[in-house]
């Protein structure tokens, strides 16, 4: 007699990662093993020689021996991945067939490799936190994300012991978690519906498009950048930190003072999304103590820029597919950015308060729809 083994929904982030399971009807997160939905998408090597992965190897941020992004690689050939290899403090090279090397102690892997230390470590916790084997999963992938890109997703979930279940699209995945195939929060259930996903990561913004005809969701158009997220509002904020700390050392020569910035300036942001001002305290950066208060309006000024070029994207997301602000009916907010005031006043701006829809965390909605 064959065993069947449990299945998750695992949302394969850019910055993080997070998987969910059906329960009891519902999808619920899962939570790693530090009781925290979000694993850091890094994979690092420790002082002792061992194999981080997670948030031990985030707080290693800027080693060369420290891997962040890979997501942005995958299924990529060398040739088209030129532009990210210089956002990146590893080493990236080029192997057989054209494909992306990732140098990483002392040998090199393959962006898909990378993808599947890092899914076999969400496995091992999902299996500790759930008292059970996990055997099977639904992984997400970017509405843009080609043939290649989908086969290589599937094949680092191969690599970590999965059985594939499925490859389903990170706006299909948050809409379904938002219960809009089900008439959940859709005003009455309606059957025919046009969705606009406003997905802002730590390092990547779409936009998708898709209409939905009685429970079935098709993607109408796509639009994006690569290089916008919650990271690039860390390092305006890195900057300006660094300005007071008066040094004219360069920040990129020291990587020290770099992941105490980084991580200072996380926070912060992540405070200002609910209160109007913060302190800032950053120890002996650069030979400097850094002691500071950051108003949410200076904060405002410096992602300004950021978020209008949002804007600018969902508008010519809805020139693309003939679908007038005026003739989307829900807004779907996904990535923990999108917690951030300046975004949701821009998008009131826009659409209205009644079409955004909140009723589901942004940064787990995804894998929520995976496990669903």
């Amino acid at each position: 007699m064959s065993t069947i083994h449990r299945a998750i929904g695992i949302d394969l982030g850019t910055t993080n990662s997070v998987m969910a399971m059906m329960r009891g009807g519902e999808p619920k997160v899962i939570l790693n093993s530090l009781a925290h939905p979000l694993t850091p998408s890094a994979v690092s090597i420790g002082r002792r020689n061992e194999l981080l992965v997670g948030v031990a190897a985030r707080n290693r941020a800027y080693d060369q021996n420290t891997i962040l992004s890979i997501k942005r690689f995958m299924g990529l050939p060398y040739e088209l991945a030129v532009e990210d290899q210089r956002r990146v403090s590893y080493e990236v090279g080029e192997g057989p067939g054209r494909e992306v090397r990732i140098h990483f102690n002392s040998r090199t892997y393959s962006p898909t490799e990378i993808s599947a230390i890092i899914l076999y470590r969400m496995r091992q916790e999902a299996q500790e936190r759930l008292g059970e084997h996990v055997g099977r999963a639904v992984i997400t992938g970017p509405a843009y994300f080609n043939d290649a890109q989908v086969a290589a997703t599937r094949e680092a979930g191969d690599m970590a012991g999965f059985t594939v279940m499925r490859i389903v699209r990170e706006p299909t995945a948050a809409a379904l978690a938002f219960g809009l195939d089900r008439g959940v929060d859709a005003d009455g259930g309606v059957d025919t519906a046009s969705v606009l996903v406003y997905d802002l990561g730590g390092g990547t913004f779409d936009i998708s498009i898709m209409m939905m005809m009685q429970g079935i969701f098709n993607v109408m158009g796509i639009e994006g950048d690569k290089h916008l997220g919650g990271d690039d509002f860390d390092y305006e904020i890195m900057k300006h930190l660094y300005q007071r700390a008066g040094s004219a050392r360069d920040l990129a020569s020291d990587p020290k003072a770099r992941r105490a910035l980084k991580l200072k300036a996380e926070e912060a942001k992540i405070q200002l999304s609910s209160v109007a001002n913060v302190d800032v305290n950053v120890p002996a950066v650069a030979g400097v103590d850094i002691e500071t208060e950051l108003l949410r309006e200076d904060f405002n000024r410096m992602i300004d820029p950021w978020i209008d070029r949002t804007v600018e994207l969902m508008h010519q997301a809805m020139r693309e597919t003939n679908i007038p602000a005026d003739m989307v009916d829900h807004i779907l907010l996904v990535g923990g950015s999108t917690l951030i005031p300046l975004v949701q006043e821009a998008l009131r701006k826009e659409f209205g308060e009644r079409k955004i829809k909140k009723n589901v965390d942004p940064m787990q909605c995804v894998a929520l729809g995976a496990a669903i």
